[in-house]
């Protein structure tokens, strides 16, 4: 089977890299150089994806767990990448993962599988032209991705004190590991899980990004077992890390609150229609946005959440209870400080409910991105962080001048 070939969207001396690339964390704004503005790379790994299943019927496969994988153009460029690959090799890679894929197919009659897309995978990082290093650096990268990504039926397993072991797999993530690393950096339990059953402070959505990024990261170290303490001393560092921490304790809330508002004051001064392509300025507003919502949360100590839009749910989950008149059913609502919320807002003269619907009509047209949007969600994001600013002074936090704002 001869995989049709996308037209590259890469001119020959441009690189996604690219040396004027801004991150920090999820605040990343990539120069593309010369690339045609309409470009989604999205769209281009779903078409990769559509002749890949075009090629092996439906790219679905069956881990030893009895979970369903998809094949996705988008997630091996990710794995890629977390192995050492540069963002330009690993896009070339997967641009031309078919032909490998196609090649593994002929040698088995067997349904298209994991193991297909492992072989095939560590064949292009050995064999394809797209990569320009020596041998010994490819050998070294298809040793570290099979370290990674090789063997899914095998998982690394977690050592206690007593001498039990258990695998270090999603359930054990999301059902133990992770409310007790809640309950370690809060001392509350009900951060994550409560005893009443549907009361939760985080979605399901935030568990599992918290639960993936702990996978990830002990995935790149390429053991085979931890020790429990030392899973805990990694996840605490993920979990209280600038730039977009999980969670909010003494150790970290002043040195979040402050790069949350410098984050939120620089990309608003810098949110100019005129001056920004409509990428640019969506991604400089949602940034934005979540660095004044985890700044209020920040204020009051409460949990942030893991997740791209972690803060805003976060925030919106409890502006919604108050404005409903429903503390009551939220799990932190009586642990952290996110009572006093309501209390601050009626100083200047704002009712909970007004807050609330500024938060979320602000988020749903950030998600929409039209043009005819971007005015009012300017004025939106100056609005919520004075609000934000009222309540750093209120609370004594920081000396942060209003005038800066």
């Amino acid at each position: 089977m001869r995989f049709t070939k996308l037209p590259s969207l890469l001119p020959k001396s441009q690189s996604v890299v690219g040396s004027n690339n801004k991150q920090a964390g999820r605040d990343i704004v990539h120069n593309y150089g010369t690339l045609p503005a309409n470009i989604d790379l999205s769209e281009v790994f779903s078409q990769i994806d559509n002749q890949i299943r075009m090629a092996v019927g439906d790219p679905v496969s069956p881990t030893a767990g009895g979970k369903s994988v998809v094949y996705s153009s988008a997630k091996l460029f990710s794995s890629l990448v977390h192995i050492g690959i540069s963002a330009e090799y690993a896009y070339r890679l997967v641009f031309n993962i078919g032909e490998y894929i196609s090649e593994e197919m002929k040698l088995e009659t067997n349904s298209f599988s994991t193991a297909h897309i492992r072989r095939s995978v560590s064949n292009a990082i050995l064999h394809s032209d797209a990569l320009k290093i020596s041998r010994q650096e490819r050998r070294d990268l298809a040793n570290k991705y099979a370290r990674n990504y090789g063997n899914p039926s095998h998982a690394i397993m977690v050592a206690f004190k007593g001498g039990d072991v258990t695998p270090l797999n999603y359930e054990f993530l999301e059902k133990t590991f992770i409310p007790d690393l809640a309950e370690r950096l809060t001392g509350y339990r009900g951060a994550v899980v409560s005893n009443r059953g549907g009361d939760v402070a985080f979605s399901r959505g935030n568990i599992d990004h918290m639960s993936r990024e702990v996978l990830s990261s002990v995935r790149r170290m390429g053991i085979y077992e931890i020790r429990y303490e030392t899973l805990c001393a990694i996840s605490e560092d993920l979990a209280l890390q600038l730039p977009h921490p999980w969670f909010v304790n003494p150790s970290n809330q002043l040195a979040t609150l402050k790069h949350d508002l410098d984050r939120a004051v620089e990309h608003l001064q810098n949110l100019m229609p005129s001056q920004q392509t409509d990428l640019q300025f969506w991604r400089l507003a949602n940034e934005c946005f979540n660095h004044i919502c985890s700044g209020i949360l920040v204020c009051y100590s409460s949990v942030i959440g893991g997740g791209k839009d972690a803060a805003p749910n976060t925030l919106r989950n409890y502006t919604r209870l108050a404005a409903n008149g429903e503390r009551q059913n939220l799990a932190l609502w009586n642990f952290c400080e996110i009572f006093e919320l309501e209390s601050h807002l009626d100083e200047i003269c704002i009712l909970i409910d007004d807050f609330h619907f500024e938060v979320k009509s602000t988020q749903e047209a950030i998600r929409r991105m039209r043009d005819a949007d971007k005015l009012k969600v300017m004025r939106n994001l100056e609005w919520i962080l004075n609000v934000l600013n009222h309540i750093v002074e209120r609370k004594e936090l920081l000396k942060y001048p209003a005038s800066e704002i």
